[in-house]
């Protein structure tokens, strides 16, 4: 009896230990499932969130002079939905395509499209250049926008080089009691 018994115990553990691994697998998979869902559905929000448009040509030289080939009407709204994210609530009147030297380095040249609300508030985004056409830079698959916002006159985005990376910072320009810099994320 005793052995029947004990036969019987180690019989429903064994089932118990099997079952048990048996949901662990399951769930493992469905995590696993989940993931994949989730990077997929990341990957999708991320390009979703942001209009076609920036994956595009957002202008070109012609002539020497930056033309902006996007509607400026969609920028300004764009910029000003990444500024309202960050808690500025803005108009942005002008944007334009510019080229700026490092402050470092004379002869390292980069291109920014920068939106000002003409009252000290500047939002720009670095741009790469291929041939004659300028795209969004992206590092590692992220773009940011650098924000500067103090007084009219300075306050101005410019960038540094730093190990071979360009760093973009707030110049004060004779703005030093009131000059910040704000980085986000732009989707």
């Amino acid at each position: 009896m005793k052995r029947k018994l004990l036969n019987t115990t180690a019989i429903i553990c064994f089932l118990g230990v099997l079952i048990g691994c048996t949901e662990d697998a399951a769930t493992d998979s469905i995590n696993d499932n989940a993931t994949e869902f989730n990077t997929n559905n990341a990957a999708a929000y991320e390009k979703s969130s942001r209009p076609d448009y920036w994956d595009g040509v957002i202008g070109e030289e012609v002539g020497g002079d930056y033309i902006i080939t996007v509607d400026e009407e969609l920028i300004k709204k764009d910029f000003e939905d990444a500024l309202m994210r960050a808690n500025k609530t803005t108009t942005i009147e002008n944007v334009a395509i510019v080229a700026k030297t490092a402050s470092n380095d004379d002869n390292d040249k980069a291109h920014f499209l920068i939106g000002t609300d003409n009252k000290g508030l500047t939002i720009g985004l670095m741009l790469s250049k291929t041939g004659s056409s300028f795209i969004l830079f992206k590092d590692n698959g992220f773009v940011k926008t650098v924000t500067c916002e103090g007084c009219i006159s300075g306050c101005n985005l410019q960038y540094l080089t730093v190990n071979g990376q360009r760093v973009a910072y707030c110049n004060e320009n004779g703005c030093v009691y009131n000059c910040s810099k704000t980085e986000s994320e732009f989707n």
